[in-house]
This record gives C-alpha cells, sequence and structure tokens, in this order.
C-alpha cells in the first residue's frame, strides 16, 4: 500500500530520507512497518502532525457478495 507525504519530514529510519509534499511514501524498495505507517500517519511522532496519507484509491475494501437477481415469473 502506498501513502502521499502531506508534510515534509526526514525519515529517521531511512538514513534520513528526505520527503516532500506530493511524494510517494515508502520510496521504492522500502519495507515499512504498520507501526511506522501509524506514527507517521498521526500525530504520534517527533513533529506532532499527520506527514502522510493513504493514496486516494488505494483502500482495501471487502468485496461484495454478488446478488441474486430473482425474476418473476409470470402467470399464464
Amino acid at each position: 500500500m502506498s501513502y502521499i507525504v502531506i508534510e515534509e519530514f526526514a525519515d529517521k529510519t531511512d538514513g534520513h530520507h528526505a520527503y516532500k509534499p506530493g511524494m510517494v511514501f515508502p520510496r521504492e524498495g522500502l519495507d515499512v512497518t504498520e507501526a511506522r505507517i501509524k506514527e507517521l500517519s498521526t500525530a504520534e511522532n517527533a513533529l506532532r502532525k499527520p506527514l502522510i496519507r493513504e493514496e486516494e484509491g488505494e483502500k482495501t475494501e471487502k468485496p461484495q457478495k454478488a446478488q441474486s437477481k430473482k425474476t418473476k415469473k409470470s402467470k399464464e
């Protein structure tokens, strides 16, 4: 899953890699933990504000069950 940077920051867990607004997080080839995503997407970080948000259209939704269509039988 990818995220969009909304506030400039240097990633302390990635050699202080610089991220600027509009960039994709994480950068290609970097694996991050759910805990790190939570830290960066909430105010639970050193800057005390969300730094990333989930990319639009990336949210995973549970597939809906196909509804069967019942046809009315005409009485003859």
